[in-house]
């Protein structure tokens, strides 16, 4: 038996090992557990695959080591290395079941390093890894990463719950970022610096600094161009503060939605008569000045705008209107007791709810936009709202109003109820920047 023969014995207990005549043949003729050696009889390729064991420790003789794959062991929960291997350019530890993982100082060569799909909270990637080329990291619990390696090109670290990533060099080599689904609020502060960047994909991230409209655009969507656009634009001209966001008026046709408008802007203006209906769609900006500090969260009061969209409540319009519900938006879902199935354009709470929710669904958040039920026309005649139904079907649903337009009834309490569903949205509504130009 040989020296390396002995020590893989002590390493791996009675799992054979079939020898390989080079590293190239241990990859392309995949066998579990296989091992090559050099012609002075170093080892410096080994793969052992899908097995049983729980712990290992590669000892200093190994010190020769290029080749290593080590994945598809479920049962592997701790992996040590008793000295650095400066020779090592691939390491494979992918689909096993580790929860932290150390790499020694010193492993000058590694070109490939694939973790992922295991249970890391934790990873500690000791020194400079000037070679490092390629990075996977995807599918594991880690909240923090930071990152030495200036040649870095590829980096899958999405699937993770990461806070903090710092890139500690400049990696100007870097072609392609997958960070999906993680908690990311700020990019590394030296993201323009990645100019060969070509490929960036932040989808579901709680990112404070860029509205998620940028970046979020579904599945595989490459926000690069939109990011990169966004943030340099604010290196030639003043940040500003948008604080507005949009409230949209939808139900059924002369349920009053556009007395609601009309009556928001101007308490003294004049209810339409029938032939004054919405056509379509109107826009009017709505001033809520002197917001609170205990419902922005923010060091002062601000002045805010919401953007009302009043939607014409005829049949021939629903189809436009889906095309302009957006997430992030307040949503006032009006009734009246007149509203009935007898009428020719009705349609169901059901279907204008399932609409919210389905246009304004915001995944980076988990949840759809904020709906006020607005019950209007109660001084002809109230009608009551089973609120125990409605919230249980849509829990978005979060208050209920009941007014009338015509005598302002309970109007004060409405506009109360719009300020304070403001917080619903999101917090965005009250951080985004944008640039002044």
């Amino acid at each position: 038996m040989t020296q390396v023969e002995q020590l893989l014995q002590q390493v791996f207990g009675d799992i054979p090992f079939a020898p390989q005549p080079d590293i190239t043949a241990i990859r392309r003729f995949y066998t579990n557990n296989s091992y090559c050696v050099d012609a002075q009889g170093e080892l410096i390729g080994l793969a052992a695959c899908e097995n049983d064991f729980k712990h290992l420790q590669l000892p200093a003789e190994w010190s020769q080591l290029q080749y290593l794959n080590l994945s598809d062991n479920k049962k592997l929960h701790t992996l040590t290395f008793e000295a650095a291997m400066p020779h090592l350019w691939h390491l494979d530890v992918s689909d096993s079941g580790l929860s932290q993982f150390a790499l020694p100082k010193g492993c000058y060569g590694l070109k490939h390093l694939d973790i992922a799909r295991n249970g890391l909270k934790t990873i500690a990637l000791a020194g400079s890894l000037p070679a490092l080329e390629h990075l996977d990291l995807s599918k594991n619990q880690l909240q923090t990463l930071h990152l030495d390696a200036e040649d870095l090109r590829y980096a899958y670290l999405q699937e993770n719950q990461l806070k903090d990533l710092v890139f500690l060099s400049v990696s100007i080599c870097l072609e392609k970022l997958d960070l999906r689904n993680n908690q990311l609020q700020q990019l590394p502060s030296n993201f323009l610096a990645f100019t060969r960047l070509h490929t960036l994909y932040l989808e579901k991230n709680p990112l404070r600094d860029i509205p998620a409209e940028v970046f979020e655009r579904g599945e595989h969507h490459n926000a690069l161009a939109d990011v990169r656009s966004y943030l340099q634009s604010f290196t030639k001209s003043k940040k500003v503060f948008l604080h507005q966001a949009k409230m949209v008026l939808v139900g059924n046709g002369e349920v009053g939605k556009s007395s609601i408008r009309i009556k928001l802007l101007d308490k003294n203006a004049r209810l339409p008569e029938k032939h004054e209906r919405t056509q379509g769609l109107d826009i009017a900006t709505y001033p809520i000045p002197n917001l609170a500090t205990t419902l922005t969260k923010l060091e002062r009061e601000i002045d805010f705008e919401l953007k009302i969209w009043d939607f014409g409540g005829q049949g021939k319009y629903r189809e436009v209107q889906q095309l302009f519900c957006s997430r992030k938006s307040l949503y006032l879902f009006v009734t009246a007791y007149d509203d009935q199935p007898s009428n020719e354009d009705y349609v169901g709470f059901e279907y204008w709810l399932s609409m919210i929710n389905g246009y304004s669904f915001d995944e980076a958040e988990g949840k759809p936009s904020p709906v006020i039920h607005v019950v209007n026309k109660i001084d002809e005649l109230a009608t009551p709202i089973d609120q125990a139904i409605l919230k249980k079907q849509f829990p978005n649903v979060t208050r209920f109003k009941q007014i009338s337009c015509k005598r302002l009834t309970n109007f004060s309490d409405f506009e109360t109820a719009i300020r304070e569903s403001l917080a619903d949205i999101s917090q965005d509504i009250f951080t985004n920047q944008y640039a002044a130009d």
